[in-house]
């Protein structure tokens, strides 16, 4: 009976450890820790196969790091889904910023930094379009807007930041750099320009639908395939 139930603990406890109520930052150690300390109790019941254990406890190790990349991406997804929804038409942007957060206003045409992908040390080719841009996302049209809450910066495709009329971006939110905001704001009438607060919402960081799916899948398989190795090891005559 127990050279049943070791196999099966040893290859599951890694990947249902993303269920523990452990800080994320622990939640790491806690499954190598799983992972590594299952191979280690097997290794000393079934003596002499060590390399079929430590290839459990790879497995074991494996399946529960593609658990918590499963679990990260779908709390990414429900945060995105949850986001709340403000109308710079109507109010500002509430200080601090949400994490995610759903934005109606209007593209400030003409105040656009291109970003481009290059390696470090690399110019970038600007005869190319840009892979984003970072451009004011404001609630009104007019060429002088009073300063209320912190200013939106919305990071999007180029194409999309040439729309006009009232447009909607959802995303996750990053403090501004007070370098971009150096770039694309002239802010007048403050007495320090530099305490002037700035939010990106990053409309390209919006995780992928289906990949905690596949994760989660994987995580599956490979606690499985270490509960095999496991088993074998343990039944497997010496």
């Amino acid at each position: 009976m127990r050279n049943r139930l070791l196999p099966l603990a040893a290859g599951l406890l890694p990947a249902l450890a993303v269920l523990a109520p452990v800080p994320v930052g622990a939640r790491l150690w806690v499954v190598l820790g799983l992972g590594m300390g299952g191979g280690i109790v097997l290794h000393a019941i079934a003596r002499q196969r060590f390399g079929t254990i430590f290839f459990g406890a790879i497995l074991a190790c494996t399946a529960g790091m593609l658990a918590m990349e499963a679990h990260r991406q779908a709390a990414e997804q429900a945060q995105i889904a949850g986001a709340p929804a403000v109308d710079l038409t109507q109010g500002p942007m509430p200080s601090p910023a949400p994490p995610a957060v759903t934005v109606s206003g209007h593209f400030r045409q003409g105040w656009i930094l291109d970003e481009y992908a290059v390696e470090p040390g690399q110019r970038p080719d600007q005869s190319k379009e840009a892979t984003a841009v970072l451009v004011p996302f404001v609630g009104d049209t007019g060429d002088v807007l009073r300063l209320e809450g912190p200013i939106v910066i919305a990071r999007v495709e180029p194409a999309r930041a040439r729309m006009t009329g009232k447009q909607t971006i959802t995303g996750p939110t990053t403090a501004a750099p007070p370098e971009i905001l150096e770039v694309l704001v002239q802010v007048t009438g403050v007495d320090d320009p530099t305490k002037v607060q700035g939010v990106v919402v990053d409309t390209l960081a919006r995780p992928n639908v289906g990949r905690p799916w596949v994760q989660l899948l994987l995580s599956v398989l490979a606690s499985i395939a270490a509960v095999v190795v496991y088993s074998i090891a343990m039944h497997r005559p010496s």
